[in-house]
């Protein structure tokens, strides 16, 4: 089985070039490690949030799955998965809108983008969409009250 070794806040760039290597089980725990370390060290965040926009689809899509689990950064988070909806790639698109929902009513700044997403041309993107919109647009029209 892969190992990777204990990594610093200066090796945040090797583990975000790991979410797109072709052995699963070292994908998942550069994932791992980039998630617990992105909860707490800015370095790591920046690193997670520069996964959004690398060349590589399988680095963009898991960059964007490791952003769900951090709602504490929402505001940081949000508007980059809301600009990651024009991806080219209607997989990480769809990974991005999994994740802006699992950051529930933080994601409202992203509902201008969703309404774009929920006419893309990927049905399952549109259903995504379509089907967050419908939980963010209540939770944002009582939190405007």
């Amino acid at each position: 089985m892969p190992h990777l070794a204990q990594h610093t806040s200066t090796d945040f760039s090797v583990l975000l070039t790991q979410l797109g290597h072709s052995n699963r089980q070292v994908r998942l725990q550069a994932a791992a490690t980039l998630c617990r370390h992105g909860k707490r060290e800015r370095t790591a965040l920046a690193a997670i949030l520069a996964g959004l926009r690398h060349s590589d689809p399988m680095i963009r899509r898991t960059a964007a799955l490791i952003l769900g689990d951090l709602p504490e950064h929402g505001d940081r988070i949000v508007p980059a998965l809301a600009a990651a909806l024009s991806d080219s790639q209607s997989t990480v698109r769809r990974q991005v809108i999994t994740s802006l929902s699992r950051l529930g009513a933080t994601a409202g700044p992203a509902i201008p983008a969703l309404w774009q997403a929920a006419r893309d041309a990927d049905p399952g993107v549109r259903a995504l969409a379509s089907s967050l919109l419908a939980h963010l647009s209540p939770a944002s029209t009582r939190a405007a009250a």
